[in-house]
C-alpha cells in the first residue's frame, strides 16, 4: 500500500509542476480559455498583460495578439489568445523545491543594484525565471516571482524583425 501511495504523491507533484507549467498552464501550449478555466475571468489589463487574482497568487498572463506588428516588443507567430508568458507572484511562502525546481539547474545572478538582497535564478533552456528576495517576510528562500516563458527550443516561433506588421505565416 505504501509504494502505491508514494507513486500517487510523485505523480501529483509532477502534475502540479510538469516542468515548465504552473497549475497546468504553460506558455505556447495554453490558451486564454485554459487560463480562465483555471483562474476565472479577468479584464484587468496591466501593461499588455491580463491580471488574475487567485487564492494563492497574483498572476499576470501575456497573450499573443495574432500579429507580428509591435515594433518595440518581441512578438510571437502564434494564434491570438495563445499564452506567451506567465508571471506569478505568490501570496504565501512557496519554495522552489515545492514546485519541483532544483536551483542547481539555474544560473544565479544578482538582482538590481538598488535591491541587494534580490537574486535571479534563470533556466533559459526551460524558460523558467525565479526571483528570490532574501528579506521576504515569507523567508529567505521564498519565491517572490516566478516567470514562465517559451522554451529556448520554441524561440523559432518569434516573429523576425523584418516580418513585423505582416500576417501570420504558419501558426
Amino acid at each position: 500500500m505504501k509504494p502505491l501511495f508514494l507513486i500517487l504523491i510523485l505523480l501529483a507533484a509532477q502534475l502540479l509542476t510538469n516542468g515548465q507549467s504552473w497549475k497546468g498552464l504553460r506558455p505556447i501550449s495554453s490558451v486564454r480559455s485554459d487560463v480562465e478555466q483555471t483562474l476565472g475571468h479577468s479584464s484587468r489589463v496591466i501593461a499588455e498583460s491580463i491580471r488574475y487574482d487567485s487564492s494563492d497568487a497574483i498572476v499576470f498572463v501575456l497573450y499573443a495578439d495574432g500579429k507580428c506588428d509591435r515594433s518595440t516588443d518581441i512578438e510571437w507567430n502564434l494564434r491570438e489568445g495563445t499564452v506567451v508568458a506567465i508571471n506569478v507572484v505568490p501570496k504565501d511562502y512557496v519554495s522552489p523545491g515545492s514546485l519541483g525546481y532544483d536551483l542547481t539547474q539555474f544560473v544565479k545572478s544578482k538582482g538590481p543594484k538598488d535591491l541587494p538582497n534580490v537574486w535571479w535564478y534563470i533556466n533559459d533552456k526551460e524558460g523558467v525565471f525565479i526571483t528570490i528576495d532574501e528579506t521576504s517576510t515569507f523567508g529567505s528562500d521564498a519565491i517572490s516571482r516566478l516567470m514562465l516563458v517559451p522554451h529556448s527550443s520554441e524561440r523559432h516561433l518569434q516573429c523576425p524583425e523584418d516580418k513585423r506588421g505582416q500576417p501570420l505565416s504558419n501558426p
